[in-house]
């Protein structure tokens, strides 16, 4: 038996059924079957196994955008469609107000995208300017991001799309344009 896959499995279904800050690792070693000692020796806590799902669910699209050049609208969608997939899952980890660092990681991870992608089309890595843009962008549109998980992904990903562009700031948008087809938007 795969231990670790079995805690994984259960914590996605118990965090499905309640938001993260009501479970608890006695739940999960409780629906398990597994002792809590068990469940702690593989994860840290409750908040590392969020982060390590997070890492298993977008590892392909981070991947896809280092080998393939994945354009920006087409990340921006397939990371809205990890997270329509299992709505009830990211919108009770998203929602915590716990000391989980669950949003700081996705920052730190979009950014790495990001500065990677802007980095990739040219931009100075010495431009501080850019790079401060870059790590409010990233902040921006994650905050699109988890207001609309948390509301449910009830509006179309195109329209959350549209929001990420109308945010992008133009000192950055050439490097994140999709492909040779990047307008810049009216300020």
């Amino acid at each position: 038996m795969d231990v670790e896959k079995l805690i994984v499995d259960t914590f996605k279904r118990t965090v499905r059924e309640m938001p993260i800050d009501r479970c608890t690792v006695a739940d999960i070693a409780r629906r398990t079957g597994l002792s809590r000692q068990a469940f702690y020796s593989h994860f840290e806590d409750k908040y590392a196994l969020s982060i390590r799902i997070f890492e298993e669910d977008f590892a392909p699209v981070a991947l896809a955008c280092r080998e393939r050049h994945m354009t920006w609208l087409e990340s921006g969608r397939a990371h809205l469609a990890i997270y329509r997939n299992d709505k009830d899952f990211y919108r009770n980890v998203l929602s915590s107000r716990e000391r989980c660092g669950l949003r700081e990681y996705l920052n730190t991870r979009i950014y790495g995208e990001f500065r990677y992608k802007c980095l990739m089309r040219g931009m100075d890595p010495s431009d501080s300017d850019a790079l401060y843009a870059v790590r409010m962008y990233t902040y921006t549109t994650n905050q699109v991001t988890v207001e609309w998980v948390e509301g449910g992904c009830v509006e179309p990903e195109g329209e959350i799309v549209r929001r990420f562009d109308l945010c992008r700031p133009l000192i950055i948008s050439p490097y994140l344009a999709d492909d040779d087809s990047y307008v810049p938007h009216s300020s």
